[in-house]
């Protein structure tokens, strides 16, 4: 079992050849996904700017939304708001991205992720997405 930022998510819906390759690396690699529930806000957000700018349709950016839910094994609604505000503090990264690092930490276990601040903060419990090689 993993933790998966929207990153991920977004990447495994949406992204382009080698970040799309790397997403599925990593389901193959281990399919038990797990996140915070503010998820949907940002992988809703970056999906409606992809629909607006033509990179995907909308039913497709839909299904998207929709299917991310199934392909998460859990969704974490309540976070200790006050342990997330020490990593947020004590890291330099957003509330948001502290929230990821959170959930990692306290269920003992890896968050994956392809976003630079948190990976070089936190290497204590991030680690990167897999290389693909083509």
């Amino acid at each position: 079992m993993i933790v998966v930022d929207s990153s991920v998510l977004i990447d495994f819906w949406a992204g382009d050849a080698s970040c799309k390759a790397a997403a599925d690396a990593l389901m193959t690699e281990d399919s038990d996904w797990i996140s915070v529930g503010l998820w949907r806000y940002e992988v809703g957000h970056v999906l409606t700017k992809y629909v607006r700018t033509g990179r995907i349709s909308e039913a497709r950016a839909r299904a998207a939304l929709l299917e991310s839910d199934g392909l998460l094994i859990e969704t974490v609604e309540e976070m200790d708001l006050s342990e997330v505000w020490d990593i947020s503090r004590s890291t330099g990264l957003t509330y948001y991205d502290s929230s990821f690092v959170w959930l990692a930490q306290a269920r003992g276990l890896r968050l994956r992720t392809r976003d630079e601040k948190i990976l070089l903060k936190c290497p204590h419990v991030a680690a990167a997405m897999p290389k693909v090689v083509r």
